[in-house]
């Protein structure tokens, strides 16, 4: 809107100067039109910039959907499928992973708070292993 209401101004002003038969008046003018332009120049600069940030924040957007959307898992023959948000993905995933550690190794790996690192566990469970 400032943008708008300055060129406005400015050519207004180029206008009346260019009406005087002065060297200044010309100047005035030619300096009035030169400015205007640039504004309205700078003007649709910005609104192409804002054109591709909103396209940038359009596509960062749906590739977060595709991300966050259900995923079908093809484990030693089973189809598993991760539904919900990427939080519930995530805690399902390490829970197949724990099932599929504990089926291959005999060794547990009880998950019970969520936010628990599974790396931990896994550390925890190969100290317990008896030394041979």
């Amino acid at each position: 809107v400032g943008g708008t209401r300055t060129g406005g101004r400015s050519l207004a002003g180029a206008v009346l100067a260019g009406e005087t038969d002065s060297y200044i008046g010309d100047t005035a003018g030619y300096y009035g039109i030169l400015g205007g332009a640039y504004i309205a120049k700078s003007g649709y600069d910005r609104l192409k910039e804002a054109r591709i940030h909103e396209d940038a924040m359009r596509e960062l957007a749906e590739s977060f959907e595709s991300e966050v959307a259900p995923m079908v898992i093809d484990i030693e023959g089973r189809t598993i499928q991760l539904q919900g948000s990427a939080q519930a993905q995530f805690q399902e995933w390490r829970r197949l992973l724990a099932e599929i550690y504990t089926a291959e190794t005999g060794l547990s790996t009880e998950i019970e708070d969520p936010d628990q690192d599974l790396a931990q566990d896994l550390a925890q469970d190969l100290d317990n292993i008896p030394d041979e």
